[in-house]
């Protein structure tokens, strides 16, 4: 990910995208720009996602097999929905929704 000059980051974490049946793992980077998520090279699906503030409508928590309390989705105005499994996610929640209003 390119950072830009007026660009800071705020949060970079280890996470797993949900990518229909595979967990795509990688790391998610929060700026006070955007959010980007880069899968690390060894996995099948590389395609790297970047979401700026004013694409998102929602957020909700989310838990893995209905019980494990470290998912986060994130809902686009598109559409497109990207759940994120981390640590941090209450937060990289908080910082998210306080720049989305």
């Amino acid at each position: 990910m390119k950072v830009n000059v007026y660009e800071t980051i705020i949060y970079e974490v280890p996470a797993n995208l949900k990518r229909s049946a595979e967990y795509v793992g990688g790391k998610l980077i929060i700026t006070n720009e955007r959010i980007c998520f880069e899968p690390h090279s060894f996995n099948i699906q590389r395609k790297a996602i970047e979401i700026h503030f004013a694409e998102i409508k929602s957020l909700r928590e989310a838990k893995v097999l209905w019980i494990i309390p470290n998912g986060l989705e994130i809902h686009l105005y598109k559409g497109e929905v990207y759940k994120f499994i981390m640590s941090k996610r209450i937060q990289i929640k908080k910082e998210i929704q306080a720049k989305i209003g």
